[in-house]
């Protein structure tokens, strides 16, 4: 869900770029006005798109550091289970050799 909103926000930032390129190489202006303009756009889309991975970035980092916590506690929780029953397969063993023993 989260990645097709990132899509359709993607796209529509595209498109709006696209459309910006498009009206201003097309509006009727003199040429060093609309190369300010196209740099000045350029320059603004450029830190946007450079916010929005950082943006990405921390979201993925975040998500990474979550799931790994997870695990971990996942993993502790499994390791202490089975420690609890070698414990337990271990003195069960240990009655049954010592009734061996007595026999």
């Amino acid at each position: 869900m989260e990645t097709s909103k990132k899509n359709i926000a993607l796209a529509f930032l595209s498109g709006a770029l696209i459309g910006s390129v498009l009206g201003i190489l097309y509006a009727p202006q003199k040429g060093s006005k609309t190369r300010h303009k196209i740099k000045h756009t350029s320059a603004e889309t450029a830190r946007e798109l450079s916010e929005k991975i950082k943006h990405v970035k921390d979201e993925i980092a975040a998500t990474a550091h979550t799931k790994k916590m997870e695990f971990e506690r996942s993993l502790n929780s499994t390791i202490s289970n089975l420690t609890d029953k070698s414990h337990e397969i271990i003195a069960a063993l240990e009655k049954k050799l010592e009734l061996l023993k007595k026999q």
